[in-house]
């Protein structure tokens, strides 16, 4: 609160003036901020933290209590079975029976009790499950506990590989639900915390990500490092929305906050696998508008769209990849257009840079892909080159000449 009075007056001249002479007051309350930030922050993970130990602790105490009463039940029916069995129930014998395999699955789905962040995290996301349903009645607000739980995989496995074939394999473990169907990814991950099952390597994708959430790990698990994606993220928006405010004026930051509104920035930090799109492109933005000079041109374009492109083959799972694209672009030519002379704000005169950036983005995007299959194939000794090439045909719903 201190904070947001403080910043009130020198926001209130910028607003007026465009120039800030209460520079120390800006200072304090930018300090103010940050620290408020850091304690909202260390409190949610501690709160996180407190509330996993809680559940821990009912799952716990739920696993005795049931395994107690099955054997106390047991004891009473003697040798009982159901009908796969063979021998013959009574309608009430039949009931309980019903009741002792529920319990049994009960106790199996939340009897798995591991205090590390491994652990913790994906007892998380099996009382969640993976449900594709929208927040309020938006299919835009959707978790992705499903890919979450994949990328949780490749960080739990330890794939008993020397680290370059492990790096280039990115493997996890897939078990099968019944023979010839693979289980679903947060039982796949169970069994991979148990050593159970056979790593499978996934070496179509770059798996980037890894870089950040095997050493975020060590320290937090899944609860925690949502509260750490919101942070960051709300930093980096308003990061994001200042500089805009500062370089392109109140429309352009109004428009802005809308698109992000828009993509569905509110469900972002439940999912790690929407914060790597998302993260990206509000760099993107940040940067864009930043180097943006007096005629709208942006110094290095062509470089920023590259790396762009690269780093979103190399983080993202193909959540949303143009969403690196667009939103830099747009603020590309918002610029050009607010500092453009009539005569150079036509479309045609826009054209052009907007299809250099879209095809050195482009460049960086597919080339990415390429050598990640290429230096997979050389390290592995396998065909992932073919095998990419394979899935992106199958995607496109057509098939390979000779296949």
């Amino acid at each position: 609160m201190l904070a947001t009075l403080l910043f009130i007056s020198p926001f209130d001249e910028y607003v007026r003036t465009g120039y800030v002479r209460k520079v120390p007051s800006l200072i304090v309350a930018a300090a103010l901020g940050m620290s408020s930030l850091l304690a909202l922050v260390t409190g949610a993970i501690l709160d996180s933290i407190r509330k996993q130990s809680r559940m821990l602790y009912e799952l716990e105490l739920n696993r005795l209590t049931e395994a107690d009463r099955r054997r106390s039940v047991g004891a009473r029916m003697g040798p009982l079975r159901d009908r796969t069995g063979g021998e013959a129930c009574s309608p009430a014998r039949r009931a309980c029976c019903s009741v002792l395999r529920a319990d049994d699955r009960g106790v199996r789905h939340t009897g798995y009790v591991d205090s590390t962040p491994h652990g913790t995290s994906a007892a998380q996301l099996q009382l969640e499950g993976h449900p594709y349903f929208p927040f309020v009645g938006l299919y835009s607000l959707m978790p992705d506990n499903y890919t979450d739980a994949l990328m949780l995989n490749a960080a739990t496995n330890p794939a008993h590989a020397r680290p370059i074939e492990a790096a280039f394999g990115n493997y996890m473990t897939i078990v099968e639900a019944s023979p010839g169907e693979a289980a679903g990814p947060i039982e796949s991950l169970d069994a991979a915390l148990e050593d159970r099952g056979t790593p499978q390597p996934y070496s179509r994708y770059w798996h980037g990500y890894q870089v950040l959430l095997r050493p975020a790990l060590v320290l937090f698990d899944y609860r925690a490092i949502r509260f750490l994606n919101a942070a960051f993220l709300t930093a980096l928006l308003l990061g994001s929305l200042i500089v805009v405010r500062a370089r392109l004026g109140l429309k352009a930051d109004v428009a802005l906050g809308l698109s992000v509104l828009w993509v569905g920035i509110a469900i972002v930090p439940m999912s790690m696998q929407y914060m790597g799109v998302v993260s990206l492109a509000l760099l993107g933005v940040t940067v864009v508008a930043w180097r943006a000079d007096a005629r709208g041109n942006v110094v290095r374009d062509l470089e920023l769209f590259l790396i762009l492109g690269s780093l979103t083959a190399f983080l993202d799972l193909l959540t949303a990849p143009l969403l690196t694209l667009g939103l830099p672009l747009a603020v590309l030519l918002v610029a050009r257009l607010q500092r453009s002379d009539a005569s150079q704000a036509s479309f045609k005169r826009q054209l052009g840079p907007t299809l250099r950036c879209s095809a050195v983005w482009l460049v960086g995007y597919v080339g990415a892909w390429f050598a990640k299959w290429a230096l997979s194939s050389l390290v592995l000794g396998r065909d992932v080159f073919g095998e990419g090439l394979d899935s992106v045909v199958y995607r496109m719903g057509a098939r390979r000449l000779g296949h």
